[in-house]
């Protein structure tokens, strides 16, 4: 099977017959139904006259000959090891997010990126859950209901009493066993069975092959997207959870495009924007002294004055506040901003979004807009890109500001760097 490996926003999928990194007028057609016949975003996927690019979603997408896979652009300067630094930062936003749970240390992560998402999550899912299995399969009790020869448990009698009008010579009865028909193992016998359909590394399909041994005797089970809701995990069971995060990963995605279901296509995508978001509010968090709170909810722009309906809530992405004050707010934007361009190409409509957070938020002296950094930026990341403070606010150490920033996520490290410096120029120094 093809493989075609690029990246959100600044790669761009040539439709071309003959090409080992293009898409054939098949395989685009295979595409365009898909998405079609999907939840995505159509917006956030671009067709050309001969191309396609994927504007806010990463991850991987599987048609009948061709996979494709879709990666951040975080590396700034290009080099044979950016494919495998993006894979690498891209499983860090997942893991620091809590969609991953795992290792990402682990020297053994090393030989994983050199091979595509799906081939990675499968690696990951089998590595995790053969470790857990060989200690023990989960067992829990189960209740149960069959007509037996002898008691056991207790007799349900509405159901014996039918049993003496149709003089079955058996007492019904319910019991509980202990047993490893549970919800839990027919999620993870399920993962496993859609990997071992569509995973190519031979150690990956060995290590699949011997978790898939110790299910043998499981009965089938459809696993629908309810079901997962209904895990809850405890001691007995908390050492599945990461095999659990990776399998449900797996099977909510693997979304066929045939009514059938005999077409293998499926995909496996993130939004970058809300991942993007997520990950800055999670470092934040681990990384500096003060509180961070997402998605804040506390102030609207407006009441209606007839029904006292609320019209406009605020929901910044991030407030981070001092002695329980709020004296930062940052708004993350996944998008590619230019050195060139007036206001670095920051949107009018962002501005204005800022402007109505310092209207309420008045205890709050700086609001950032903050984007990954690329190559069009001239500055360094945690630079101020630009900075602008409201009119009518008098004193210089009382200016309301709205600046602009990027970041570096080539590594998380620099990225921790950058935002310590972003909070330590904007609050810090300020206290």
């Amino acid at each position: 099977m093809k493989h075609i490996t690029t990246y959100e926003v600044a790669g761009k999928i040539l439709i071309k017959e003959d090409c080992s990194q293009c898409l054939t007028e098949k395989e685009a057609r295979e595409l365009e139904q898909y998405i079609g016949s999907s939840k995505l975003d159509k917006k956030c996927i671009k067709w050309g006259r001969n191309s396609v690019t994927f504007i806010n979603y990463v991850g991987y997408i599987q048609l009948t000959t061709v996979s494709i896979e879709i990666l951040p652009k975080t590396q700034i300067n290009s080099s044979n090891k950016e494919v495998e630094e993006s894979r690498k930062m891209l499983v860090q936003m997942l893991y620091r997010t809590g969609s991953l749970k795992i290792n990402v240390n682990d020297m053994s992560m090393n030989q994983m990126y050199k091979h595509n998402l799906l081939e990675m999550f499968g690696a990951l899912f089998a590595l995790k859950l053969e470790k857990e299995l060989m200690k023990g399969l989960y067992m829990q009790y189960v209740q149960l209901e069959e007509n037996l020869p002898v008691v056991k448990g207790n007799i349900l009698f509405q159901k014996q009493i039918q049993n003496q009008a149709n003089r079955v010579n058996r007492v019904h009865c319910q019991y509980e066993e202990f047993s490893a028909e549970n919800q839990l193992n027919y999620i993870l016998k399920s993962a496993i069975e859609k990997l071992m359909s569509n995973i190519k590394q031979l150690d990956t399909l060995k290590k699949l092959k011997r978790c898939f041994d110790y299910f043998d005797e499981l009965a089938f089970s459809t696993i629908t997207k309810v079901d997962f809701s209904k895990i809850h995990f405890n001691r007995l069971n908390k050492r599945f959870e990461p095999s659990f995060i990776l399998a449900r990963m797996i099977l909510e995605n693997m979304f066929s495009i045939s009514s059938s279901g005999k077409d293998k296509s499926f995909s496996i995508l993130f939004r970058m924007d809300e991942l993007f978001e997520k990950y800055i509010a999670n470092l934040l968090d681990t990384c500096i002294e003060h509180r961070v709170m997402s998605q804040h909810k506390k102030y609207k722009l407006m009441i209606n004055e007839f029904n006292d309906r609320e019209v406009y809530p605020l929901k910044p992405d991030i407030v981070v506040l001092h002695n329980d004050s709020e004296k930062l707010i940052i708004d993350t934007k996944w998008k590619f901003i230019n050195g060139s361009k007036n206001r670095h190409g920051v949107k009018r409509e962002d501005l204005f979004q800022m402007y109505a957070y310092l209207t309420r938020y008045e205890k709050v002296s700086t609001v950032i807009l903050l984007y990954p950094h690329q190559q069009a930026i001239v500055k360094q990341s945690s630079e101020v890109l630009e900075s602008w403070y409201l009119e009518e606010t008098v004193e210089i150490q009382q200016k309301q500001k709205i600046r602009v920033y990027s970041i570096n996520l080539s590594s998380e490290r620099r990225v921790i760097q950058d935002l310590q410096r972003i909070i330590e120029e904007n609050l810090t120094k300020l206290l």
